[in-house]
């Protein structure tokens, strides 16, 4: 009886928190075809139907994996200048990509956007508040930061080539943001034309305070 009591002391009592952090531990470790209930369980010495106390399917554990992970991704406090802020929550996004490569599959098998996700699109929204930049063009740029971000993060892994691979990653995200840097010049141009007075181009490498909140938030 004594093994037993032992082994008894040693579980850990469930949670919703204890549940996620289990799978993204197996998920980190072997990949998310790794993750079942089961699975999952058996790593928290609990009994499978115990887990559904918590979550109600697979598919809900690896929508609250996806979104406990994308909070690593959040940036405590973004820089003032429009292109540092951005190149930061690259930067993080790169590194949250690399601990956790199966959250690209894991954000194809997912619905509905959690809490956390949200705050993470809000960020690249914020940084670019006060531009000009209407809601549908700041979608697009915000998803393709992350697309190349995260998406470099999983083919490149942190190998031996890792320094190597950062470079590249950094030429990458240099190359996006030139481009949105000119095509914001260009708008400006074309709206100064249209005007007729010229329209100044918030420049980049100024150091600029960003509002204390955006003039519309994105849904």
């Amino acid at each position: 009886m004594e093994p037993a009591t032992r082994r008894q002391s040693t579980r850990q009592p469930l949670s919703l928190t204890s549940i996620v952090d289990a799978a993204v531990a197996i998920a980190d470790r072997e990949g998310l075809d790794s993750v079942s209930i089961r699975r999952v369980a058996s790593e928290l010495q609990g009994r499978p139907m115990s887990l559904y106390s918590f979550i109600d399917s697979k598919e809900g554990l690896v929508a609250r994996m996806l979104d406990a992970v994308v909070a690593e991704m959040v940036v405590d406090e973004l820089p003032g200048n429009w292109r540092e802020a951005l190149l930061a929550i690259a930067q993080r996004t790169m590194e949250v990509g690399e601990r956790h490569p199966w959250m690209v599959v894991a954000s194809v098998q997912s619905g509905v956007p959690g809490p956390n996700m949200v705050a993470h699109g809000m960020q690249t929204f914020e940084a670019l508040a006060g531009l000009g930049v209407d809601e549908a063009r700041a979608r697009s740029f915000a998803q393709a930061i992350d697309v190349y971000t995260i998406g470099f993060a999983t083919v490149s892994g942190a190998g031996p080539d890792a320094p190597a691979d950062r470079r590249q990653f950094m030429d990458g995200i240099t190359w996006l943001l030139d481009g949105f840097e000119r095509e914001l010049a260009s708008a400006a141009t074309a709206a100064g034309t249209a005007a007729g007075s010229a329209v100044e181009v918030p420049d980049a490498r100024q150091p600029a305070s960003l509002p204390e909140k955006p003039a519309r938030k994105i849904k």
